[in-house]
């Protein structure tokens, strides 16, 4: 398992009128639509492609995860 701080968003897509958001975990980085499970209990909530955030939640807690700028 990871935890909420191994968590990043690394981008949001939109095919076909459908959201993805590409989430980064120890596990590597996956697409993921909202209602899916992320893993370790995590499951998206939302995703905000007007202010590059998601919502997660592990049904105790609602974590925002907002797109980091690429460093390089």
């Amino acid at each position: 398992g990871f935890q909420f701080s191994e968590i990043d968003l690394t981008g949001i897509a939109s095919f076909n009128g459908d959201k993805v958001a590409f989430i980064k975990t120890s596990a590597g980085t996956n697409p993921y639509q909202v209602g899916e499970i992320i893993g370790s209990g995590f499951k998206l909530l939302d995703i905000d492609d007007e202010n590059l955030t998601v919502q997660i939640s592990n049904d105790l807690t609602i974590y925002s995860i907002t797109l980091e700028d690429d460093e390089k």
